[in-house]
């Protein structure tokens, strides 16, 4: 169908095209805007309460996981439609990131405590490996193939081989840890913790898996984007309503903007054209913040 968006949580961006895709938990559906004009362009029917998405922009799919269906929908962009279901051999897929070098696709499922990984020629489940309690989110570094996922039950960062998909490492983070980026360019990862109220993003380095700063940023950090380009990192709060914006070459708070609605969740970021995307899921919104000036520019209705 193509009706409207409610309660938008995670976001992408196919940067070629500068489409911008956006799950909404509470429609059952995915927004498709053109980030070039903010026109929303039509909706995607996929399955319950989807959480996150990920572009493949080598095969032009778009991963959606539904959190209470348990399977991740294929979308082939072009078609605009759902063409797979992917059964995750988990419960609660939740977090989503994609190797587009080696096309697997991670997916963690939240209630079973294990990342499926799918191989995207395929679309099937090639394994699923056991991490720790409550994975909620998880990113990529498509450099080194490593993937990072955030344990929320048990505050730690699992490390996974992509080569071996096994488990390498687990990193002791912060209380209830939940959204995770990487820049791949310099190999750092930034983990938010929402229980902290002091040292609430922990910066890790991929060379060690060590966590080797601690950025303090306003209470209940919950999800976070990176632009490898400028090496800033964005921050949303769902609570005081806050995107915070943190300069990664000094790891310090650079700016911090309030976002025009309400349950600032998920965030995406467009490297070409530094324009950063944020949900406020509550209001059904999302705002488009200018990277050059850190302002808000436009707010796009679902």
């Amino acid at each position: 169908g193509n009706g409207g968006g409610s309660f938008p949580l995670g976001l992408t961006i196919d940067e070629e095209r500068n489409i911008l895709y956006a799950a909404n938990e509470e429609s059952d559906n995915v927004t498709l805007i053109d980030a070039g004009t903010n026109e929303v362009l039509t909706a995607v029917d996929v399955g319950e309460e989807p959480q996150d998405l990920a572009f493949n922009p080598n095969t032009k799919k778009l991963y959606v996981t539904n959190l209470q269906s348990d399977y991740v929908s294929v979308i082939n962009i072009r078609l605009n439609k759902v063409v797979k279901k992917i059964r995750t051999r988990g419960e609660g897929p939740s977090g989503i990131a994609i190797n587009p070098v080696t096309n697997k696709i991670y997916v963690t499922n939240l209630h079973t405590g294990d990342v499926a990984v799918i191989d995207g020629k395929t679309d099937r489940v090639i394994t699923n490996i056991k991490v720790g309690m409550g994975p909620v989110d998880v990113a990529v570094n498509s450099i080194t193939n490593k993937i990072y996922v955030t344990n929320m039950m048990e505050s730690t960062v699992s490390v996974i081989s992509g080569e071996t998909d096994r488990v390498n490492e687990t990193i002791k983070v912060g209380l209830d840890c939940m959204g995770i980026a990487v820049n791949s360019v310099t190999n750092r990862i930034y983990v938010c913790n929402p229980a902290e109220l002091i040292d609430n993003v922990m910066v890790i380095n991929g060379d060690t898996d060590v966590v080797i700063d601690r950025i303090s940023i306003t209470d209940h950090c919950f999800f976070t984007a990176v632009n490898e380009e400028t090496n800033m990192v964005y921050i949303t709060n769902p609570f005081s309503l806050r995107i915070d914006v943190v300069d990664g070459n000094t790891n310090i708070r650079v700016e911090t903007i309030d976002p025009t609605g309400d349950g600032t969740t998920g965030v995406a970021v467009n490297s070409k054209t530094n324009m950063v995307y944020v949900a406020n899921r509550d209001s059904h919104t999302i705002d488009v913040l200018n990277g050059f000036t850190n302002t808000i520019v436009h707010t796009i209705k679902l």
